[in-house]
């Protein structure tokens, strides 16, 4: 991996995928998640490994991450596995997400240009309610 990779990937789990409350981790949690399954790290070594500040975590440190954010550890270390365990956390956002498999149902089997305007509605319709035309990642946890 060049450099960054790792805390690229790292930061990618903190924006993609939730706590149980919906929102993203926070170090703190992510170092007890580990902590709690045996892989003792701090938040403070966290934070310098989402940031970049620390770039070469200890085959341990990368593991308990990889296990507290419920990932194989080759996520960190094998593009084939980063790529595949990409695919599957989106799959998963959009296969959670309340009422949008009603959606995607009505729209199976409409031509390119029909999803295309639906699409365009959608994306009115989410800055006619206050948001962005797309969706963001996860938001932030309170501060």
């Amino acid at each position: 991996m060049g450099n960054g990779a790792f805390s690229d990937r790292l930061e990618y789990l903190f924006r993609t995928m939730p706590n149980p409350e919906g929102r993203r981790y926070t170090a703190d949690e992510i170092a007890r998640r580990a902590t709690d399954l045996g892989y003792p790290i701090s938040a403070v070594y966290v934070a310098q490994l989402r940031s970049g500040l620390k770039q070469n975590p200890s085959l341990k440190h990368a593991t308990g991450l990889a296990a507290a954010f419920d990932v194989d550890i080759r996520f960190f270390t094998d593009e084939e596995a980063w790529q595949r365990g990409r695919q599957e956390i989106e799959y998963l956002r959009l296969s959670t997400a309340p009422g949008l498999e009603a959606v995607a149902f009505r729209a199976m089997d409409l031509s390119q240009q029909s999803l295309a305007s639906l699409i365009d509605y959608l994306k009115f319709l989410r800055v006619q309610e206050g948001l962005p035309p797309d969706p963001p990642d996860l938001p932030e946890p309170p501060s």
